[in-house]
């Protein structure tokens, strides 16, 4: 049953990555439903990113419903969810090394939160894409790995 969730979970992730980058063609589309589903995911991206655009990647001049950093952060979810999904499952050993992996592949994200901040320097989008990235890829394979490892572990006790 947990990897029939595990599977829809990727699957919707995928879904809503694909969306994060069509949008933009998507709002330009004659076909009424899909330019709703674009509309939706620039109203729904309202609520999780700035939307500032000049730290957006754009699509044929439009900005995607996300900024940089946020579309990296929701294009690192299917990856995490699926490198979680062909692992091994993780014992209950590793989860303080799963909370490192997080922190090792949050910290340069959060120092270039705190370096654009401190007017420092701006960081590039791509570079604020990738780090998204890999901090939720990590985050979602720890996740992943440990829903994993604990239907392992019942799976063994019965």
């Amino acid at each position: 049953m947990t990897r029939w969730l595990l599977l829809a979970a990727l699957l919707l992730s995928l879904a809503w990555a694909a969306v994060i980058v069509a949008a933009p063609r998507w709002l330009q589309g004659a076909f009424a439903p899909v330019r709703l589903v674009a509309v939706a995911s620039y109203v729904i991206g309202s609520r999780v990113c700035h939307q500032d655009a000049a730290r957006s990647f754009s699509v044929g001049g439009v900005p995607l419903p996300l900024c940089a950093r946020c579309t990296g952060l929701h294009l690192g979810v299917p990856l995490g969810i699926l490198a979680g999904l062909v692992a091994a499952p993780a014992r209950k050993a590793r989860e303080r090394r799963a909370a490192r992996w997080i922190i090792v592949a949050g910290v340069p994200t959060l120092l270039t939160v705190l370096v654009e901040r401190a007017g420092i320097a701006p960081t590039p989008g791509w570079l604020r894409a990738i780090l998204g990235v890999a901090l939720s890829a990590a985050a979602a394979f720890v996740v992943t790995a440990q829903v994993r490892a604990e239907e392992r572990a019942a799976a063994e006790v019965n």
